[in-house]
């Protein structure tokens, strides 16, 4: 699949991060969607990312600046549930 290449392509640039236990953060994405996008969902196909990624969200505000939940723009992790 194309979701498969794209994240085995991420992994092999990502390398230097992940062989230097860094931390990779990724968007789930701004679409309203249940499964957060690419690159956050690129672990659920290429394993080797998923001890170094961090998938995030965009939360709501109420009135005060307090978190209310999801932004209904906001992707969900769904997929990335393991590293979001």
């Amino acid at each position: 699949s194309s979701a498969q290449t794209a994240a085995t392509n991420f992994a092999f640039y990502a390398r230097p991060v992940v062989n230097n236990d860094g931390l990779i953060v990724a968007a789930t994405g701004n679409d309203g969607k249940q499964n957060s996008s690419y690159p956050a969902a690129a672990p659920f196909y290429a394993a080797e990312l998923r001890n170094n990624m961090l998938a995030v969200a965009n939360l709501a505000l109420d009135a005060q600046g307090k978190p209310n939940g999801l932004a209904s723009s906001s992707n969900w992790c769904g997929d990335a549930k393991d590293w979001c």
